[in-house]
């Protein structure tokens, strides 16, 4: 399982549109550390 795609659909299937700018800044920040670990590893 990609944990990018899981993110991805966590944030797609969130219904609350004032939850979604804080979540985009978060998945944001998840995404990055994700990509840099893959990289890393």
């Amino acid at each position: 399982m990609d944990p990018r795609l899981e993110v991805k659909r966590l944030f797609k299937v969130t219904p609350n549109k004032a939850f979604k700018t804080d979540s985009q800044r978060l998945a944001f920040s998840a995404y990055f550390g994700v990509s840099v670990y893959v990289t890393m590893v």
